[in-house]
């Protein structure tokens, strides 16, 4: 069983605009509903997120990686993808390892 997770009460940036108080259901690492009064799943975890705010991860379009511990702690902060201007060749070879295991 997968499980699902909702947003209620969120505030959204999607990148261009803000949406005010809605609900967002995730499911399967996948934003499956955005709206105001949606069903809640039976399943699903609930966060309220009164006072929070949803946004897309961001981008950091130059970076150097020196090693995994880096891009761990870049997602903490919510930069999901980095664009690197010099890796070792070992170390990239280490991380697209590490994502094909981790899928």
């Amino acid at each position: 069983m997968t499980e699902r997770i909702v947003f209620e009460q969120v505030r959204i940036f999607d990148g261009t605009r803000v949406l005010p108080e809605h609900t967002v259901i995730v499911g399967e690492s996948t934003i499956t509903a955005v709206g105001n009064d949606l069903p809640r799943p039976r399943d699903a975890l609930v966060i309220d997120g009164t006072g929070l705010t949803l946004l897309p991860g961001l981008i950091d379009a130059h970076t150097h990686t020196f090693g995994v511990s880096g891009l761990q702690q870049a997602l903490i902060f919510g930069v999901t993808t980095e664009l690197d201007m010099f890796t070792d060749w070992r170390l990239a070879k280490q991380i697209k390892e590490l994502q094909v295991t981790h899928l």
